[in-house]
């Protein structure tokens, strides 16, 4: 009896386990391109569908990321394509002017942003 009941726990938590993992949207967050749509009844407003909406935390920060990387213009967009995503980015906020440093310790490179444009 106790093999019975043991062997239906461990089918019934892999059963659970393998439908948790066999949809998971936070995967295919980033795969996945976002179509937005767009109401005939209200111009202003648009519509996304529930289920490409990014669930979870991880999906939610690759969303985030999406979204700045496509709003990247000018020197930043460059840099960008050729190295990758930056190991760490500083803002700095200097009487009214912002400058934005990026460093890459992998390759041991700093670039250094005023607006869109690079400073050095």
């Amino acid at each position: 009896m106790r093999r019975y009941v043991s062997m239906l726990t461990l089918l019934a938590v892999a059963m659970v386990l393998i439908s948790a993992l066999w949809d998971c949207p936070a995967a295919k967050a980033r795969t996945t391109d976002v179509k937005i749509e767009e109401n005939n009844d209200k111009r202003n407003s648009r519509e996304v569908p529930t289920e490409k909406v990014a669930r979870g935390k991880r999906g939610r920060r690759l969303t985030r990321v999406d979204a700045w990387v496509s709003g990247l213009q000018g020197d930043k967009k460059r840099i960008y394509e050729r190295h990758g995503h930056p190991t760490s980015r500083i803002r700095q906020d200097s009487m009214g002017s912002v400058l934005e440093k990026w460093t890459y310790s992998d390759t041991g490179r700093t670039f250094i942003f005023k607006g869109n444009k690079l400073v050095r």
